[in-house]
């Protein structure tokens, strides 16, 4: 393994994005952008990473002033990187107004994960990201349900919300798009299909052509409870058409997670 070569710029970051973009992680397709007075929008942000010979973009959801819970398959090979705190196109944002991004200063898989990225399987895909300069202005930690209360919430057609900074067109719809899209916070409304067998994962159905993909990965699956927004599982895979395969995520898993990360 090469020993990674951290990029102290935003401008050198943004330049191997224009380069190679070979790495782009797991829009939301058919959804629609998310306004700044969503609550969604002050708990979800953008990851924009160099990962090995490339740069991603990937979603994730405010934990606490110095951590965000992502996808772990989106920290493989992780470099350097920055959490963009804006709903708009966060490549332009770093480029024009950077003080909004925070550098990463550490990005941990959950223990288990074995670099699964597909399949039906099922496997731990999160990944913690510290990152340094706290909370930009008007955001807020993501709110996730006790376990007890959760189990109550995952029935089959549950209403659920999806939101990621993902492409817009599927990559088989639009053979060579490439990033269209992406970099947009938006988001969409599936249904809740079934639970995976080792109830690690949720499957989530979306109509056609309304569902996460690419760039989505790490992003939030969200319930409303009494008029607020929790979050419920994170994006791992899918097929970027009508289904997408979510981590089930709980209070305490989110609380045991970040307490024994260390760098």
């Amino acid at each position: 393994m090469n020993k990674p070569v951290i990029l102290n710029s935003i401008i050198a970051l943004l330049t191997v994005f224009t380069l190679n973009t070979a790495y782009a992680s797991e829009e939301v397709v058919g959804g629609q952008v998310v306004s700044n007075q969503d609550l969604i929008s002050q708990r979800t942000v953008g990851l924009f990473m160099k990962i090995g010979n490339g740069a991603a973009i990937c979603s994730g959801e405010i934990i606490d002033s110095s951590h965000i819970l992502a996808a772990a398959h989106c920290v493989t090979n992780f470099e350097s990187g920055y959490v963009v705190f804006s709903t708009g196109d966060i490549t332009t944002i770093l480029k024009t107004n950077p003080s909004v991004a925070r550098k990463i200063t550490g990005a941990k898989a959950m223990p288990g994960y074995d670099g699964e990225t597909g399949g039906s399987g099922e496997f731990a895909d999160f990944s913690i990201i510290t990152f340094s300069g706290g909370l930009e202005s008007g955001y807020e930690p993501a709110h996730f349900l006790p376990q007890s209360i959760l189990k109550t919430k995952l029935k089959v057609s549950t209403a659920i919300t999806l939101a990621g900074y993902g492409i817009t067109n599927p990559p088989t719809q639009s053979p060579g798009a490439g990033w269209q899209g992406a970099g947009i916070l938006r988001k969409v409304n599936v249904k809740l299909a079934q639970i995976g067998g080792q109830k690690i994962d949720m499957y989530l159905q979306g109509q056609t052509g309304h569902i996460a993909c690419e760039g989505d990965s790490g992003g939030p699956a969200m319930i409303a409870v009494s008029g607020d927004e929790y979050v419920i599982g994170v994006d791992s895979r899918g097929n970027c058409q009508d289904l997408a395969i979510y981590g089930i995520v709980s209070k305490e898993m989110v609380d045991s997670f970040v307490s024994s990360v260390s760098f």
